[in-house]
């Protein structure tokens, strides 16, 4: 769901539209009923897409601050396996990129393992804060490391894992 999710926020601000992810400031039974969920399934989160007011009230002007990149972790905090000094380039640019993508209340959920062609997306703890699912989180990262290999001319597959694992990126 972050993965796709993210795509779409990222082509709407592409577009010039403005938008964000909203996981846990709205009611998520209400948005339910509007799409016509079905007993299985759940709304995590949601986005709003339009044209942003030229003015930002009081409330979104706090409700930015919740959102700010102050504090990202480090690359040497979030990642093991291969040692750094031996990562090629490809490596260095997508987990950089996967490093500062968005996060429910900038918390970073997700761990790196970097082995010699692959890069393995795993949850720190299945520990939900916020009520916001953490391998949401994770798969907006996994769009934003792709990306970053991509834009070092790497192309991927993922392999979707089962928990803690998340995915892992293999050339």
């Amino acid at each position: 769901m972050g993965y796709l999710g993210e795509g779409l926020i990222l082509e709407a601000t592409r577009l010039g539209l403005g938008t964000c992810w909203v996981g846990g400031f709205f009611r998520p039974e209400v948005a339910a009923r509007l799409v016509g969920t079905r007993p299985s399934e759940k709304v995590v989160a949601v986005t709003p897409v339009g044209y942003a007011a030229g003015r930002w009230s009081a409330e979104e002007k706090l409700m930015t601050g919740f959102g700010r990149n102050h504090r990202r972790k480090p690359l040497a905090e979030l990642a093991t396996g291969l040692d750094q000094s031996y990562w090629p380039n490809w490596v260095k640019v997508a987990l950089e990129a996967a490093r500062l993508a968005p996060s429910a209340m900038n918390r970073q959920p997700w761990r790196f393992e970097v082995g010699k062609n692959t890069i393995t997306v795993v949850v720190d703890n299945l520990h939900e804060t916020y009520n916001i699912p953490k391998r949401l989180d994770c798969g907006i990262a996994m769009l934003h490391l792709e990306l970053g290999a991509l834009a070092a001319g790497v192309t991927g597959t993922w392999e979707f894992l089962p928990p803690l694992r998340v995915a892992m990126f293999t050339l």
